[in-house]
């Protein structure tokens, strides 16, 4: 039963899409974020929405953990020369956050600080109105933290297109 409801819930964004939690207007509000979080520190952020995991890795029992990894790998986002990427990844049909970082972020920021991150924006999905507002106030957060530990540097090449990866 716990299957069928999960599928269903993917075919419901599949359709629907992630129009339910993201209006036009405020996609572009969040990859104004993240365009301006990147001119503040040297790390190279990038969101991923999903609506829907594909129907083959749903079968496959794929974890929402694995999906953002593979997305982190898809995008190479991991390809940075200082080792400074970050993906937040967001399912709407599993209502999942996940944030997988690279190697230099890792050594910095605990798994667990990152999961707290992530239970800051699970929080917010029952508004769906403001969702998109929790995202940008999370984004910022997350951009204080990178401004601390990863200063701006002069020579800092924007390696990763500034836009969500809509999936």
């Amino acid at each position: 039963m716990k299957t069928m409801l999960k599928i269903f819930r993917h075919f419901y964004f599949s359709i629907v899409g992630i129009s339910t939690y993201f209006s036009k207007k405020a996609l572009l509000e969040v990859d104004a974020a993240v365009s301006l979080s990147e001119k503040q520190h040297s790390c190279q952020l990038s969101v991923a929405i999903e609506g829907s995991m594909p129907l083959i890795d749903l079968c496959k029992g794929k974890t929402c953990r694995e999906r953002a990894w593979e997305i982190f790998s898809l995008e190479r986002i991991w390809d940075t020369k200082n080792n400074v990427g970050i993906l937040l990844f967001i399912s709407l049909a599993e209502k999942d956050i996940e944030i997988v970082v690279d190697r230099s972020i890792a050594d910095k920021i605990s798994d667990q600080e990152l999961e707290e991150y992530c239970k800051k924006l699970q929080s917010h999905y029952q508004d769906k109105k403001n969702f998109s507002i929790a995202l940008i106030n999370l984004i910022e957060e997350i951009n204080s933290k990178l401004k601390e530990l990863f200063p701006k540097i002069t020579q800092n090449p924007d390696e990763i297109a500034n836009r969500i990866f809509l999936v």
